[in-house]
């Protein structure tokens, strides 16, 4: 109930709380054991991941916010147009070295599926002569790769196995990793020979 004076509020509240103040303690240590300490330093780290990371992507962004919102319609298309030539100034600019970034970041994040990093598909390749391990040829598909032989891995046991070329790896995929498929696959050749 709202009070006229503020000062006799508190000292209500504060009378309210000397009173009932077991019962008030009692319910709140129930509450925080309800919690796990856990879940409250995963909700505090996570508090603070939030906080610096809308900081640190922008320390200015309420100055920003509010000079964006000084804009007309207009005026905020004309800037927004500014910001897209800048941008496409920029890419024209540094091509090459964007276009290699992403790059690795995709060779990175193809073999982070397979808990893999660069130095082991290196490793893989180099033991297998830069071959398929099925076929023995260097893989020669035209289409842009970011690595020359990719990963095959068994989706049953989750383990990769060997380095593959695109069309062997697409045949065992075909194939389910079925033996009996592709055994029955090499009797049809040989019989249509």
């Amino acid at each position: 109930m709202p009070y006229k004076n503020k000062e006799e509020g508190k000292r209500n509240k504060h009378e309210y709380y000397l009173k009932n103040k077991d019962r008030i303690n009692a319910k709140s240590k129930e509450k925080r054991k309800l919690i796990t300490n856990e879940e409250r330093n995963r909700e505090r780290l996570l508090s603070k991941e939030r906080y610096w990371k809308n900081k640190v992507k922008n320390p200015n962004w309420s100055k920003y916010r509010s000079y964006i919102n000084t804009f007309t319609k207009e005026e905020l298309m004309e800037y927004k147009e500014k910001i897209r030539e800048k941008s496409k100034i920029y890419y024209e600019e540094n091509k090459e070295r964007i276009r290699n970034k992403q790059k690795e970041n995709n060779i990175k994040n193809s073999l982070s599926k397979y808990g893999i990093n660069i130095e082991i598909y290196n490793k893989m390749l180099e033991d297998q002569n830069g071959v398929c391990a099925i076929c023995k040829k260097i893989d020669n598909t035209a289409h842009i790769k970011t690595l020359p032989l990719v990963v095959d891995h068994s989706h049953k046991l989750n383990i990769v196995r060997e380095l593959l070329c695109v069309k062997c790896n697409l045949l065992i995929g075909f194939a389910i990793e079925d033996t009996k498929i592709l055994k029955s696959a090499i009797h049809y050749l040989e019989k249509w020979k």
